[in-house]
């Protein structure tokens, strides 16, 4: 897809074996897990980076860190650990303050 303003020009992208591209939630076979950009909106399917607010099926927000660096791990959710900036994300990958995890309600 075409690139927007300030977007790179290039992505990751994962198709099934059908051939069709997969977007959501992925795990590969190693257990890492990925969100790949479920809106169509010209970057539908991208493998996302960086900090992410993801909505879950509740309607809630929940931030997520996606390792940014080109190493083999480009993507993968950071887990239990701190992120680059400092922050903590549990084992669900959602980032916490003090234990507890920092929502956003949505519409």
């Amino acid at each position: 897809p075409d690139s927007k303003d300030g977007q790179d020009n290039y992505g990751w992208f994962r198709f099934d074996e059908s051939g069709r591209m997969e977007a959501g939630w992925f795990t590969d076979s190693d257990g890492s897990r990925y969100y790949l950009w479920p809106v169509s909106d010209g970057t539908m399917g991208r493998m996302m980076t960086g900090w992410q607010w993801i909505q879950g099926e509740d309607k809630t927000w929940r931030r997520y860190y996606f390792h940014t660096i080109s190493d083999g791990t480009k993507g993968h959710l950071y887990r239990n650990r701190l992120t680059p900036d400092g922050s903590t994300v549990n084992e669900n990958g959602e980032w916490v303050v003090d234990g507890a995890i920092q929502t956003e309600k949505g519409e």
